[in-house]
């Protein structure tokens, strides 16, 4: 039977249990609670600013996404449409990359407990993540969601990453730094998958 994307939420921060691709609370794309966005340039988030409490949701496009998810093989849909939701505490960020010639929707969802301006995520660091170590003694947590469709929202495979590896370079201008993750999935069929991409954040 096919299922129908609710939502395709954020999974809470250290659940590497069976995915979840469904909005929940605080989720991207509820109609029912104001928005608040940022913007920056073209390859960070951009889009018109306000504030809603201390969440603040930033739109723009993601450096490089790449992989394998699901029954998708070999995408490569750099310049993705990327949403962050950030607080001081936490950040929550959404790369989706939708290909209509071949019938596509891939999303990961990353969420960040610790939030982007975690003390740990200065250039040069790298951080992986496990089932048996999902964070750092710092407290810094990264999981990533992973679904996969026909169409945006519509999913047919639904999971989180196995391991997460999370590094922190220079970004293009001097106030921004680049996040690269590459995470890793159990596929459909067994066979591991791995997805790699990158995005240029405000660290403030």
């Amino acid at each position: 039977m096919r299922k129908t994307l609710v939502s395709c939420a954020m999974l809470a921060f250290g659940a590497w249990a069976l995915g979840g691709c469904y909005y929940g609370q605080g989720e991207f794309g509820r109609d029912d609670e104001p928005s608040a966005v940022t913007g920056g340039g073209p390859v960070g988030p951009s889009a018109s600013t306000g504030t809603i409490g201390s969440t603040v949701t930033e739109q723009g496009e993601a450096e490089v996404f790449r992989g394998d998810l699901g029954e998708t093989a070999g995408f490569v849909e750099n310049g993705s449409a990327l949403t962050i939701r950030r607080s001081s505490t936490s950040a929550n960020v959404r790369v989706d990359a939708v290909n209509t010639g071949r019938r596509y929707w891939v999303m990961n969802a990353l969420t960040i407990q610790g939030g982007l301006q975690h003390p740990s995520l200065q250039p040069g660091s790298t951080f992986r993540f496990t089932r048996s170590a999902p964070r750092t003694p710092s407290g810094l947590a990264v999981t990533v969601l992973g679904c996969q469709g026909p169409s945006r929202d519509n999913f047919t495979y639904d999971r989180s990453a196995e391991t997460v590896e999370v590094s922190v370079s220079e970004g293009p201008t001097p106030d921004s730094r680049r996040m690269g993750w590459v995470a890793t999935f159990a596929g459909p069929r067994g066979a591991s998958q791995r997805v790699e991409g990158s995005f240029v954040y405000d660290p403030q």
